[in-house]
């Protein structure tokens, strides 16, 4: 069984605590354009919350990953691509037997 876990950690210093604590920890950094989120913003989480709380990379701080062991830069990506890149990093990685989606 290999867990995967949505670790959000906006500060680079977060994820390489999470990377020295979590053995076998891997880093897959979903890079996707701030500007693009706020337009395609479907259940109206920025809108909601503009000026009412920080939003991370408005007005919170958000470190780019320095040592990502791979990155999807989904906007450029399909939903199935994306799915597809993260089992195959996993299938190279040995992460599981064969791993199939």
């Amino acid at each position: 069984i290999v867990g995967i876990i949505c670790n959000i950690s906006p500060l680079e210093h977060l994820r390489a605590l999470a990377r020295k604590k979590i053995p076998g920890y891997n880093e897959i950094y979903l890079k996707k354009d701030l500007k693009i989120s706020m337009e395609n913003d479907v259940k109206g989480v920025y809108r909601e919350n503009m000026g009412k709380t920080q939003i991370v990379g408005i007005d919170a701080a958000f470190d780019e990953p320095q040592h990502p062991d791979l990155v999807l830069e989904v906007d450029k990506m399909t939903e199935d691509e994306t799915y597809q890149a993260v089992l195959d990093y996993m299938t190279e990685k040995g992460l599981g037997q064969e791993v199939q989606g």
